[in-house]
């Protein structure tokens, strides 16, 4: 540790990322991440791509939109979950969100265990 107590907060946390290679990733995760472009805006839709999750009994840890860049009113949706990338039930959610989305996309960012250390 290079210093301590340097946080004005103290519900402050340090997150660190561990990369693998392909072949030494974790079949299920903790944690996933997506990002979803609509490439629509009508009232419910918001409701519409999250509920996939609700669905099945997927947590979702962060929701969070952004605008896409691409005109005046257009977002994009960073989505965090409590669920593996691999798990069935996050495919499944993630196949409706799809088809949701026809006319835009879902990128895939992953999926990382997650570990709690306090000190």
């Amino acid at each position: 540790m290079l210093a301590e107590d340097i946080q004005d907060r103290t519900s402050n946390a340090t997150r660190f990322f561990v990369l693998a290679p392909t072949s030494d990733r974790s079949e299920a995760g903790g944690k996933s991440s997506f990002i979803v472009y609509p490439n629509a805006n009508y009232p419910g839709l918001l409701l519409e791509l999250l509920d996939p999750f609700a669905e099945r009994d997927i947590n979702l840890t962060r929701v969070e939109s952004r605008p896409s860049g691409e005109r005046l009113g257009d977002y994009v949706f960073h989505i965090d979950v409590a669920a593996g990338l691999y798990e069935d039930r996050t495919q499944e959610a993630l196949e409706v969100i799809e088809a949701i989305v026809d006319e835009g996309w879902v990128h895939r960012l992953g999926s990382y265990d997650s570990e709690h250390v306090l000190y």
